[in-house]
């Protein structure tokens, strides 16, 4: 079972607020969940001309040393804030895009629109492990706190009213919680929307 709330505002033209909290409890494959996580974002808007802003998030998911004890990530198992992270090395520890608990992530970002049709933002995420797990049986992964730095730039081009041109790159330094998968890993994207 899974309660949550979440809140989003504008107190001001300046600041912004979007927060959740989750918390899960019940039986999975039979093993006891009692889990919470949550996922922030606070930003403030210079209301200038490139409609600039600027963010901080927070995002935490619970651990357990039994993975079916852990937080399911109910945000969704698409893209949250990184293709190459919740694709490719969250995958070291389980299901591809379905993992990633025992996990928290913080970290500034910007975006702004120098013209009505581009679109840049950048961010920048440290993430680290909740705690230990105990009996560690998985040979990717050596335990130790720091899961590494993660960059992501993206920029949207509207070309004309029907087609758009989308380029995202993420690039993520690993930290010493997977030991030796420390190879820099970066994932780059190039998308084309045409609406009809």
């Amino acid at each position: 079972y899974t309660f949550g709330l979440r809140a989003a505002g504008k107190p001001s033209p300046h600041w912004e607020y979007d927060v959740e909290i989750a918390g899960q409890f019940g039986k999975k494959n039979d093993t006891r969940v009692c889990a919470l996580a949550t996922n922030n974002r606070v930003s403030y808007c210079f209301c200038d001309d490139w409609a600039t802003k600027v963010f901080f998030d927070y995002e935490y998911r619970s651990g357990d040393d039994h993975v079916d004890g852990q937080f399911d990530m109910l945000w969704g198992r698409y893209t949250q804030f990184s293709n190459l992270y919740s694709y490719t090395v969250a995958s070291l520890e389980g299901r591809t895009g379905a993992n990633g608990s025992n996990f928290h992530r913080f970290g500034p970002g910007v975006a702004f629109k120098p013209t009505k049709d581009l679109y840049v933002s950048l961010a920048y995420n440290l993430m680290f492990r909740a705690h230990a797990i105990r009996g560690n049986t998985n040979p990717a992964i050596e335990q130790g706190s720091f899961r590494g730095h993660l960059f992501t730039a993206q920029v949207k081009y509207k070309l004309s009213k029907n087609v758009a041109l989308r380029l995202l790159v993420d690039t993520m330094l690993p930290g010493n919680y997977y030991g030796k998968n420390n190879d820099v890993g970066t994932y780059v994207q190039t998308q084309v929307v045409i609406k009809l």
